[in-house]
């Protein structure tokens, strides 16, 4: 509590969280864009585009959207970026890494408590790392990347999933951490099995570090398409 409240110097509470409403078999991210994970080598800039041509300054949507993610150097970047529906929106910084999006401004002729109306999908050099889903706000993903001056430790992480139509789901949920440049790690593993809606936490009472420059995300393999979800905190260090 004190860390979320900002009473302890140099720390800070992550929570991410993610979700898949059609998470295949071969097995996907606990996440809306889904698939395997994408590990961009080099910065770059990052290009935005929406479904819906409303998403414009001058539209029914939104307008700006929020990026964070990690830049050139492994640090926090953050930039708000002007769309114009499905013509590309090019930031003007350089990302390595994207793990956050969120609309930031409503167009024009937007109501209030309006959202995106299309999905909004981020690409760096030509590949899609992250979407906001239509009429959603925010990106779902279950992902992290700790900037280079960071100490992680996680301290929980959960899922749940919904039964496919016809029969009893089994899933496997799999958290893994892979450093920069290094090996895939799987850092914790577990099950649901239902016939209708399950839920499931793992904790770990005296934490687990993990090193700055590391990707966190949590992975989903059903035995049949389902909807996951699921996420992790992570009670991130600052170096002095």
């Amino acid at each position: 509590m004190d860390v979320a409240l900002g009473n302890v110097v140099g720390a800070s509470v992550i929570n991410k969280f993610g979700a898949n409403t059609s998470t295949g078999t071969g097995g996907e991210m606990v996440a809306d864009l889904g698939g395997s994970p994408i590990f961009p080598t080099t910065a770059s800039s990052i290009s935005l585009v929406s479904a819906e041509g409303v998403d414009t300054a001058s539209g029914t949507g939104v307008a700006t959207v929020t990026v964070i993610g990690l830049d050139e150097n492994g640090d926090i970047a953050q930039e708000t970026i002007a769309i114009d529906g499905a013509v590309a929106a090019t930031s003007t910084g350089s990302f390595m890494r994207v793990f956050r999006m969120f609309g930031a401004t409503l167009g024009a002729a937007a109501e209030v408590g309006a959202n995106n109306e299309g999905a909004i999908t981020a690409t760096i050099g030509g590949s899609n790392i992250a979407q906001i889903s239509a009429c959603v706000g925010q990106t779902l993903m279950a992902w992290y990347t700790l900037p280079r001056n960071c100490t992680g430790i996680m301290l929980q992480a959960y899922s749940s999933t919904l039964r496919s139509v016809g029969g009893i789901l089994r899933t496997d949920f799999q958290l893994f951490t892979s450093p920069s440049g290094g090996v895939r790690r799987i850092r914790s593993k577990w099950g649901l099995q239902n016939d209708g809606a399950t839920y499931m936490e793992r904790n770990w009472p005296t934490g687990d570090k993990i090193n700055g420059l590391t990707d966190i995300y949590l992975h989903a393999i059903p035995s049949a398409t389902a909807d996951t979800g699921g996420g992790f905190t992570i009670v991130c260090f600052e170096a002095e």
